[in-house]
């Protein structure tokens, strides 16, 4: 399901059905420990997986899968978040990189992760070399 979220077209994977949406968090900064928070509470106990529509073209391009981004995100290192404005709205935007991918990603809520972007740093690689 295709949703707009602010300037963000997104697709919903839906982790777990009842979830609450409440205490919006993405203007605000969170530590690399509260991201990974966010992110082990969503994965493993239940909530939203968003993919722009920037990321699934990037992933189908790239050949990076749903399960693959799971897994980043997961066991991948947190980086410490980037502020984004887009027309007067404001986006904290986090890095989650394992030594191949990494995953871009920013919380709407405490209950889903929408992925921004996904890269594929060995295709990256190649496609430098030619």
């Amino acid at each position: 399901m295709w949703l707009l979220i602010g300037s963000l077209m997104v697709y919903n994977l839906s982790v777990k059905d009842k979830l609450s949406k409440s205490n919006k968090i993405s203007e605000k900064r969170l530590g690399k420990g509260e991201v990974r928070k966010l992110l082990s509470q969503i994965l493993n106990k239940g909530g939203d997986i968003e993919f722009t529509f920037y990321a699934e073209k990037r992933m189908q391009e790239r050949g990076i899968t749903a399960p693959t981004v799971i897994n980043v995100l997961q066991r991948g290192k947190v980086f410490d978040g980037e502020e984004y404005t887009h027309e007067g709205f404001v986006q904290w935007r986090y890095r989650v990189e394992t030594t191949r991918y990494r995953i871009v990603v920013t919380f709407q809520v405490e209950t889903q992760v929408i992925v921004i972007n996904a890269i594929d740093f060995k295709s990256h690689l190649k496609k430098g070399e030619e």
